[in-house]
């Protein structure tokens, strides 16, 4: 399998219900994908609570092999309103009937320290996923509206 880049762009316009100033998320990405596994960089902007800040991220997909891979994640940020620090990693396991399961974590390291458990399963159909998620919140925010449009180039 040749070695093949994509690019990607993505906005996203978040409101809220009461005084809460809307989120602004923005990110610009290049891919790699090679023989064993895909490589993202990526750059993410965002203007919460009144205030503007960048985040540096890289995403490394490797194949273990005809039926698992790996998701593995990190980023920097030395802005307020992303974490100092983020990792994560994740294991997925294809399953007969176009199921897929994974196992994984992300911790956030920004004054107090956050970690997250993720599990999920989900169904495929023709390349588009629908998946089933249990996450650990934090917590629930209501949301009034929210707007996201995605821009993905490859070759």
């Amino acid at each position: 399998m040749p070695s093949t880049n994509a690019f990607a762009a993505d906005f996203t316009y978040v409101s809220f219900r009461g005084d809460v100033d809307p989120w602004r998320l923005g990110s610009i990405g290049l891919a790699r994908s090679t023989p064993v596994g895909s490589l993202v960089g990526r750059l993410n902007w965002a203007n919460r609570f009144a205030k503007s800040g960048t985040q540096l991220e890289a995403d490394v997909y490797p194949r273990i092999n005809d039926r698992m891979y790996a998701y593995l994640n990190a980023g920097y940020s030395a802005s307020s309103i992303f974490p100092a620090w983020r990792f994560g990693g994740e294991l997925f396991s294809t399953l007969p009937d176009a199921w897929e399961a994974s196992l994984g974590f992300r911790q956030l390291l920004a004054g107090d320290s956050l970690h997250r458990g993720r599990r999920q399963v989900r169904w495929q159909l023709l390349d588009f996923p629908a998946p089933v998620r249990a996450l650990q919140a934090i917590r629930r925010v209501g949301f009034r509206r929210a707007h996201d449009a995605k821009v993905f180039r490859g070759r």
